[in-house]
């Protein structure tokens, strides 16, 4: 009898140790599938984060700091029209505003990716410009306004779907091909899956005003994933050299 319970136990245990065992494969599987369905975006060496320019230093032609960039000024045709430039002031505060045509700027990189943003412009030229003064607030012509903000998805059920942008990608011709979403409301600091949609899909509401992505969460999800903008950078030529 004795034997006999011993026996049973021991299938009981193979059978539940078999059905651990096979729902940890079938876990693994599914996570191995979601992985492989998850695409990463992919950037070219020039495109930059519009957060990785928005306070740096910009060189004149004496290969001096001149000024620093304070925001990037959007035009209505969703192209980066000028960068709005700040002279003086003390710890971000005080000073005067400029405007740079955007086709003026240089942006690069150096130092293992530290943005590089120069001009044709002295000190001297860079503060007697005239000033830029800002005529209205949140009506989302400065990439400083589009950033951190919530924007509101296509619904497809009763409860209103919502996002945060986290960041604007900017080539050196001034396109914006991507803005980058988070689902978290503390996206903006940089929290939870970033995701990389088409800007062409960002629109402003009229009335009260108001950023709206024209997509719902479930297409918003299925769009590229943004794990950096360093490692975007360097997916092709990383997947090239695995290949």
């Amino acid at each position: 009898m004795k034997k006999l319970m011993i026996t049973t136990a021991a299938i009981s245990l193979a059978a539940s140790t078999g059905a651990f065992a096979g729902e940890k494969m079938e876990k693994s599987a599914k996570a191995t599938t979601e992985a492989a369905m998850t695409q990463e975006l992919t950037l070219t060496a020039s495109d930059m984060s519009v957060k990785e320019i928005l306070g740096e230093g910009i060189m004149g032609v004496s290969g001096e700091r001149v000024a620093r960039v304070d925001d990037i000024l959007i035009g209505p045709d969703g192209k980066a029209s000028h960068v709005v430039y700040l002279t003086g002031g003390v710890f971000g505060w005080g000073g005067a505003k400029g405007l740079i045509p955007f086709d003026q700027v240089s942006l690069s990189y150096k130092d293992r990716d530290e943005a590089y943003v120069s001009a044709a412009i002295t000190e001297e030229s860079a503060s007697t410009a005239v000033e830029f003064k800002q005529e209205g607030f949140n009506d989302y012509r400065l990439a400083s306004e589009v950033i951190g903000a919530k924007a509101d998805l296509v619904s497809t059920e009763d409860d209103d779907d919502d996002a945060v942008v986290n960041d604007l990608i900017l080539t050196a011709e001034g396109d914006i091909p991507f803005v980058v979403l988070q689902e978290s409301v503390v996206g903006s600091i940089g929290a939870g899956k970033k995701y990389a949609v088409n800007y062409d899909l960002l629109g402003i509401e009229e009335g009260d005003g108001g950023i709206v992505i024209n997509a719902t969460e479930e297409q918003i999800e299925s769009a590229p994933v943004l794990k950096s903008v360093y490692s975007a950078r360097h997916h092709e030529a990383k997947t090239k050299m695995d290949d």
